[in-house]
């Protein structure tokens, strides 16, 4: 039976100030989303023992809507491998949170006396599916063909791409190529690219056959998305930079300076 493992990034995995990162197995038979993604199982062969970056990460240069069948794409990062037809695909949104932007301590989720972090709606950040490529996509990136789980044979969800205001986060997804082996054996040199605010953070991998752990610890824990807590949120010293970008994080806002009087 086949596996896949990879990491997400959901609204549920997201408490209070802290971001979560979990690293888990799905079986195909037990994803209706994937169940009807048939894609190309063992289309990769079989690598024998696999390390490094195996995922290839392409950035949603567009809006895509729920039921589309296309998608516009930017510049490949991650594995050389591009898109090709038949592939395994993972359409995830990372970013879209709302949050308050007071520069007080209701930044973040809007919190009267908190500690300026967090935000006020998940909005569809994690959101996201399975869908197999009908065309091949270079690693310039341009317009991925796609059959998924959706009405018409598209997406089951919207995704948004658009950057950061004084008031909204950057909205961001990816489209993430995911390698169909017939075998495979894992190492601990296994990773994800790292979460550069466009692509990256996830590790995902479909096995036909056999998979062997090979006694193997996997872990992406330094490639995730973080609110990046240093310096973050708000301050109070007059006249200051108030760093708003954050576009690692799963709320981004611009960078912007800003007369506050301190109390």
């Amino acid at each position: 039976m086949a596996v896949i493992i990879n990491t997400v990034w959901t609204a549920a995995l997201l408490y209070s100030r802290r971001i979560w990162l979990v690293l888990f197995i799905l079986l195909i038979a037990s994803s209706s989303a994937h169940a009807q993604v048939c894609a190309a199982p063992g289309k990769d062969g079989s690598p024998g023992t696999i390390t490094g970056v195996v995922n290839t990460y392409y950035p949603g240069a567009a809006s895509a809507a729920a039921n589309a069948t296309s998608i516009t794409l930017g510049a490949a990062t991650g594995s050389s491998k591009i898109i090709t037809s038949g592939d395994l695909l993972i359409v995830i949104q990372m970013q879209d949170a709302s949050i308050n932007s007071s520069n007080n301590s209701r930044y973040g989720d809007g919190n009267n006396g908190g500690a300026g972090s967090g935000y006020t709606s998940a909005n569809g950040v994690g959101h996201y599916e399975f869908v197999t490529a009908t065309n091949g996509v270079l690693a310039s990136g341009g317009t991925l063909t796609l059959t998924g789980a959706g009405g018409g044979g598209g997406l089951i969800n919207a995704y948004t791409n658009a950057n950061g205001t004084g008031t909204q986060g950057q909205r961001r997804f990816q489209v993430v190529r995911v390698p169909q082996y017939f075998s495979a054996t894992l190492s601990s040199g296994l990773t994800a690219l790292a979460w550069n605010g466009s692509t990256g953070g996830i590790l995902a991998l479909d096995v036909a056959g056999n998979i062997s752990l090979n006694n193997s610890t996997v872990s992406v824990a330094q490639q995730r998305l973080s609110q990046h807590r240093a310096g973050f949120g708000y301050h109070t010293d007059g006249l200051s930079w108030i760093e708003r970008r954050r576009d690692r994080g799963y709320a981004a806002l611009r960078l912007e300076r800003r007369n506050w009087r301190g109390r």
